[in-house]
């Protein structure tokens, strides 16, 4: 017909000129809602399904990680009105199981997988719970104050034994510091007086100690071997021996002095090293010669050996530093994540399998429980929450640990970075931009 063509569903003929001109509608109309949805901004990953470049897969860790951690997990302590008590935690490392009192005879049994369980609680009549502890084996808790104390079975965490620490003939004294053996059949409680107090199980029936005066004691893991520590750093070293003629007692064998600031004592795992904690200082003996191996010239406290003893973590200079026992040196220094004007640690753990660090500290006006993390690509989203391991150090990423060029949330094959239309519909096909 001409230059008319025939429009099929009417059967009617149209002018060239006007389809033309319809189809110069609709490609300005298709160019129009292209640009449109390029300036529309992009919407949040964690809103919407976003494809990861790379997943991350987390297995489990059996030494410590010497890297970057992040905060993962806090809990507030209760609240409370005891003076000069820190709400504080202890650790079974045997078991995981988590203790957390609250400084009014009140401890909270979790198990450290899962906060918000609680397990059990037990009601202490000892109110302001200086210091407890798990035996070595896990199967027994003590908590003590003053001159009392009361050890409880983790079985069913009922009450198995308590007792009051003060000599026969009325001596003013304190326990300053207890220890266990290794198989928890033991516990000491040093008072600086003659002694202190031994008691063993499965009946913890109070047995014959040492003649000791020193203030803190620590018990060798697999030995019967006791090491005490006066407050002016002179020591002893006990061993339990059977004498002929008179049976087993406890035998002095070696005097020895320690320098430095005097503090509870920690044996390490294998027996080898003796850690000294005070409050603003810690420093580390060998246990076959009594000689010095480490001991920080800045201060550093509240220091806790890991699982196999390989390192030991310790607060100092407002972060928490992961040292080697073979060489002695800072092997990774974890950042606080607050910046209060106050902001002190006084509690520090290795979980079971060191794959955790677990801090109890006092922060912004509030006592604090906070885990920590391996964060291997410093984008301070834990390596077990990290759908992005290898976040580039320029990019910042969201709560996913994703950066933008990690991403693509609408699936055309371009990166959020590079990706100047980040909207682009699943049904259309993209070019490089």
């Amino acid at each position: 017909m001409g230059g008319d063509e025939i429009d099929a569903q009417k059967g009617i003929s149209l002018p060239a000129k006007s389809l033309a001109g319809r189809k110069d509608f609709i490609l300005a109309s298709f160019i129009s809602a292209l640009m449109l949805l390029c300036i529309v901004p992009l919407q949040p990953a964690y809103n919407t399904e976003v494809s990861t470049f790379q997943i991350n897969e987390v297995s489990g860790r059996d030494s410590v990680y010497e890297g970057q951690w992040a905060a993962y997990r806090q809990m507030p302590f209760p609240e409370h009105n005891t003076y000069n008590c820190n709400p504080t935690f202890a650790l079974d490392k045997q078991t995981d199981s988590l203790a957390i009192s609250d400084c009014s005879g009140k401890i909270n049994i979790y198990h450290n997988s899962d906060w918000n369980v609680l397990i059990d609680t037990i009601e202490s009549n000892i109110y302001s719970d200086t210091r407890f502890e798990f035996s070595s084996n896990g199967e027994y808790f003590v908590t003590m104050s003053g001159t009392q104390f009361q050890i409880y079975q983790t079985s069913d965490w009922e009450w198995v034994y308590s007792d009051d620490v003060t000599p026969d003939d009325g001596s003013l004294v304190s326990i300053y510091d207890l220890t266990w053996s290794g198989d928890g059949q033991r516990v000491v409680f040093s008072t600086g007086n003659n002694g202190g107090k031994m008691y063993e199980g499965p009946d913890w029936s109070e047995v014959t100690g040492t003649s000791s005066n020193g203030y803190f004691v620590a018990h060798h893991p697999s030995e019967d071997i006791l090491w005490y520590v006066s407050t002016d750093g002179s020591g002893n070293e006990y061993e339990y021996e059977n004498i002929p003629f008179v049976g087993y007692q406890w035998v002095l064998k070696r005097s020895f002095t320690f320098s430095n600031s005097i503090g509870p004592l920690t044996s390490s795992p294998d027996g080898t090293i003796i850690l000294m904690n005070s409050d603003y200082e810690i420093s580390a003996y060998s246990s076959s010669d009594f000689s010095q191996l480490f001991s920080p010239s800045n201060g550093e406290a509240h220091a806790t050996f890991s699982s196999n003893g390989d390192y030991i973590l310790s607060y100092g200079d407002g972060n928490y530093n992961i040292r080697s026992t073979d060489s002695w040196q800072k092997t990774t220094v974890v950042e606080s994540s607050e910046d209060c004007y106050y902001d002190e640690a006084y509690n520090l753990a290795f979980t079971s399998n060191d794959s955790e660090i677990l801090v109890a500290s006092y922060q912004c006006s509030e006592n604090i429980l906070t885990g920590w993390l391996p964060d291997e690509d410093s984008d301070g989203v834990v390596d077990e929450q990290d759908l992005c391991p290898t976040t580039p150090e320029e990019e910042e990423s969201d709560v996913k640990g994703c950066a933008p060029s990690q991403k693509d949330t609408d699936f055309d094959g371009v990166n959020d970075r590079d990706d100047v239309c980040p909207r682009t519909a699943t049904s259309d096909s993209a070019n490089d931009v």
